[in-house]
């Protein structure tokens, strides 16, 4: 959490001298679809594309006062935020993904100058790969998961209240925490009574399961193309923060959140991906026990594959 206002405004500041503030809209083709008032945060626009970008900044500020080369393990959105913050601090970044990671999220990190290394078939087997390869070469391995990065996050959702007034509800989805952390980080420093629920896919719906539980759950396998939120094990650290600080947690199947990323696009002419797509999946599944309610949601990313996208846009 933070100390103090100042903390956040720092870290924003910060922030701003390499990226730019990202907009909030109330598309009126997404009101009348929902039946009620929308605000979409685009943190597709983003120059890499996704939230990420945010969290990473944050942590290289942090990280750089000790080490200038680091490695860490990625679905590709947070690889790629990281590359670009080790770019322009001038350090250097070795980034680990499972072998099926998003072309467009790969062709992304070279482009950044990352070295990428293709190891496991999911997150969680990439990152003991990647927590040997540090140990072995002596590299910092950076955290999937920390303060330091949901306080980095923290600035979109800054953002948003301070643009957007007596928001009601706030739908973010849910990889290993920091977006969400970071939202209800801003949240409780603003004092603001705004009810945060937290997305994930069905088919990788361990969060959901830990909430539902009130106790950590993991999960054997996930089984969903929405790669920044396809997790087996939850982090102790931030699933702590969401018992005490979060509304709920609700689980969107694959068909729905394809058909949203088809919404997203008819609404709006953005591109959104499996993970940047819950959001609204989950407001629209909620539409009517939202009516005359203010809601937010975060697209967090529009980093899917041409092919993929293709298909879907087609199909739906």
């Amino acid at each position: 959490m933070f100390k103090n206002i100042n903390e956040l405004n720092k870290i924003s500041s910060f922030q701003y001298k390499y990226i730019s503030p990202t907009p909030q809209i109330s598309w009126p083709k997404v009101n009348k679809r929902f039946g009620n008032k929308i605000w979409i945060k685009h943190e597709n626009h983003t120059s890499i594309g996704s939230f990420k970008i945010r969290s990473s900044l944050n942590l290289i500020r942090v990280k750089s006062k000790k080490n200038d080369s680091f490695c860490c393990a990625s679905n590709g959105n947070y690889g790629q935020g990281l590359a670009f913050a080790s770019k322009v601090l001038n350090k250097k970044i070795i980034v680990f993904c499972p072998i099926k990671t998003s072309k467009i999220k790969l062709h992304s990190l070279k482009s950044l100058g990352a070295k990428v290394m293709l190891r496991g078939i999911d997150f969680t087997e990439t990152f003991q790969i990647a927590r040997q390869f540090s140990i072995q070469n002596n590299i910092e391995l950076l955290p999937s998961y920390s303060s330091d990065l949901s306080k980095g996050c923290s600035s979109y959702s800054y953002e948003l209240f301070k643009n957007v007034n007596n928001i009601d509800k706030i739908y973010v989805p849910i990889g290993l925490g920091s977006g969400i952390c970071g939202t209800i980080f801003t949240r409780n420093i603003l004092n603001k009574k705004t009810k945060i629920i937290g997305v994930v896919p069905k088919g990788a719906n361990a969060y959901y399961l830990s909430f539902l539980n009130k106790n950590l759950t993991k999960i054997n396998k996930v089984s969903t193309f929405a790669e920044g939120t396809a997790i087996r094990v939850p982090s102790d650290e931030s699933l702590n923060i969401m018992f005490k600080n979060l509304h709920d947690i609700v689980q969107i199947s694959e068909l729905d959140i394809k058909k949203s990323i088809k919404r997203i696009f008819d609404d709006t002419s953005n591109i959104a991906e499996g993970s940047g797509a819950l959001s609204y999946a989950a407001a629209y599944k909620d539409r009517f026990k939202n009516k005359n309610l203010n809601v937010a949601i975060i697209l967090t990313g529009s980093n899917i594959d041409r092919s993929r996208y293709s298909k879907i846009i087609s199909k739906f």
